[in-house]
């Protein structure tokens, strides 16, 4: 079963069997990110975002974490090429992630799946 939190800023965590997946992570959700991830040790972080915020590539620096970004209206072209950052289009797909995720990039966000030991347990992100 999935487990959502709302975090300062709009963002959202979504905890899965074996990862955690942040949405849209904005500076001030520090304390209730380092809670989550304190409840949840050992699980893959996986950041994912539709808007840019370099303060994302400071959190959970002591766990196995990918970024990933929608780039949409040229939001990549704006970015500091030299963050560790992978960039999506609405329509990849990811199949394989840290922490047994899957993730389709979607116009208004992304949908995530576990793809075990549930492969139902699906959460869709969106502005």
């Amino acid at each position: 079963m999935i487990k959502t939190v709302n975090l300062p800023g709009g963002a959202q965590a979504a905890i899965f069997p074996s990862a955690i997946v942040v949405y849209n992570y904005a500076d001030g959700g520090e304390a209730e990110l380092s809670q989550i991830i304190s409840a949840h040790p050992g699980q893959a972080v996986i950041f994912v975002a539709t808007r840019f915020d370099k303060a994302v590539f400071s959190q959970a620096e002591n766990t196995m974490r990918t970024f990933i970004f929608l780039d949409a209206d040229g939001l990549k072209a704006s970015v500091d090429p030299t963050y560790p950052a992978q960039w999506v289009s609405p329509g990849d797909f990811i199949p394989a992630l840290p922490g047994n995720i899957s993730i389709e990039a979607t116009p208004a966000g992304f949908i995530v799946s576990s793809i075990a030991p549930d492969p139902t347990e699906t959460h869709t992100f969106a502005n």
